[in-house]
């Protein structure tokens, strides 16, 4: 899967499994952060060969041509401020884009390729905020027991 967005290409390989299909179901205006490897390309200059993506805020709604409203049927674009012409019955008429809400197949959250370079750290060993505060919560009473234990030695 191939990501372009403004002069970056961000490129995900098939043998990624979740981050491959987690790449295949981003729509425009959905935000991601992309962690991975900078490689030079002969075609498109620097593409970043994604790692890992984090799906910050997914878009829910798209904006499609409306239905015709003499037979319903689809129409198209007569260009920007020319109305639209029906594809079925070429009738042509005046109107705006449709918002429509489109399901998802895709969550928030973070997506991380199957294989991964040995520097990458994996998700599973990330601390997240609540662990990092229980952790300095169980030092501090440790410290506290052993300081009771032995009132000579000082940590």
């Amino acid at each position: 899967v191939m990501i372009s967005c403004n002069e970056l290409h961000v490129i995900v390989y098939k043998e990624t499994g979740e981050l491959n299909l987690a790449a295949q179901l981003l729509k425009h205006g959905d935000r991601v952060e992309i962690v991975g490897a900078v490689k030079p390309s002969t075609e498109l200059g620097k593409v970043i060969e994604a790692e890992r993506i984090r799906v910050v805020s997914l878009n829910a709604y798209e904006y499609r041509n409306p239905r015709c409203p003499k037979c319903g049927g689809p129409s198209e674009s007569l260009g920007k401020g020319k109305g639209f012409r029906c594809k079925k019955c070429s009738y042509k008429f005046q109107g705006e884009k449709v918002k429509v809400e489109i399901p998802r197949g895709l969550s928030l959250g973070t997506y991380q390729a199957r294989y991964y370079r040995h520097l990458t750290k994996p998700i599973f060993l990330e601390l997240g905020e609540e662990e990092k505060i229980e952790f300095e919560e169980v030092y501090k009473r440790l410290k506290e027991i052993l300081s009771s234990m032995n009132p000579k030695r000082r940590p």
